[in-house]
C-alpha cells in the first residue's frame, strides 16, 4: 500500500489519471452596447477655408443606445446630420472649432440685444418632432436662399419627412411665429443629457432664433 498526497492505492493497482482542473467561473462581461465603427471620409476642397482640404470622421446613430452614445460624442466635439455623426478630421488644421454656450452664463452683447428687441413680437412653440408642408416650404425657401448648391436645396417633402421624423435621437421642433401668426423660423432640436444642439431654417433673421431657443434649455446648447 502505498500513501501519498493523492490517496492510497495498492501497489497492483494501476495509476488512476488526474482529476480535469474544474473550469474558473468567469465573470460576465458589461454591456457596452453594439460594437461602433467610425470611418474617415476621402478629402474634399474645404468650402470654407480656401485652398486647404476637408476630412470628417463619422459614425452612424442607430439603436437603442443611440441616445447615450450621441450625447457622449457631443461633448468631444461631434455634430449631427441625419442619421450620421462626425467631426473634422483634417490634417494639420484646426480652424474649425465646435461650440458650446453656457446659458446660465450668457450675457447679451449690443448686437443681441438690437437683434432680440426688433423681434419681441416672435412666439416660439416646443412641439413633438412632427414633419409638415408649412415647415418644409420655409425649408426650401431657406435652403434656396442661403445653400443653392448644397443638395438639401434639392430635397423632397419625403426626405424632409424623414430626416425630422425617422431618428434614434430626442428630438423635438421649435416653431417661431409672428403677431400674424406666420411661421417664420423652425428649429430642429437633438435633446442631449446637459443641453440640446439646435439646427435652423428661417427667413432671413438666422440669429434670433439661436438666442431664443437658448431659453428653452437651462443648460448648455451646442451650434
Amino acid at each position: 500500500m502505498e500513501i501519498g498526497s493523492g490517496g492510497t492505492r495498492s501497489r497492483g493497482d494501476p495509476a488512476s489519471p488526474p482529476a480535469p482542473p474544474t473550469p474558473a467561473r468567469r465573470k460576465p462581461l458589461p454591456n457596452f452596447g453594439p460594437f461602433q465603427q467610425f470611418f474617415a471620409t476621402t478629402a474634399v476642397p474645404c468650402p470654407y477655408v480656401p485652398g486647404r482640404a476637408e476630412r470628417k470622421l463619422i459614425v452612424e446613430l442607430a439603436g437603442r443606445t443611440a441616445p447615450g452614445f450621441y450625447d457622449a460624442l457631443s461633448r468631444a466635439g461631434f455634430r449631427r446630420s441625419h442619421r450620421f455623426a462626425y467631426r473634422p478630421a483634417c490634417r494639420a488644421c484646426t480652424a474649425c472649432v465646435p461650440v458650446r454656450i453656457a446659458v446660465e452664463q450668457f450675457a447679451h452683447t449690443r448686437s443681441t440685444r438690437r437683434v432680440r428687441n426688433v423681434n419681441a413680437a416672435l412666439v416660439g412653440q416646443l412641439l413633438a418632432p412632427r414633419a409638415t408642408v408649412e415647415q418644409f416650404e420655409l425649408f426650401v425657401a431657406y435652403q434656396h436662399s442661403r445653400h443653392r448648391d448644397s443638395d438639401m436645396a434639392a430635397m423632397t417633402y419625403g426626405e424632409y419627412h424623414a430626416m425630422v421624423e425617422d431618428t434614434a435621437l430626442r428630438t423635438a421642433i421649435v416653431e417661431s411665429r409672428d403677431a400674424a401668426g406666420a411661421l417664420v423660423a423652425v428649429s430642429l432640436i437633438d435633446r442631449l443629457d446637459d443641453g440640446h444642439f439646435d439646427y435652423e431654417m428661417d427667413n432671413g433673421a438666422h440669429v434670433r432664433v439661436a438666442i431664443r431657443v437658448n431659453r428653452l434649455t437651462p443648460n448648455r446648447c451646442s451650434l
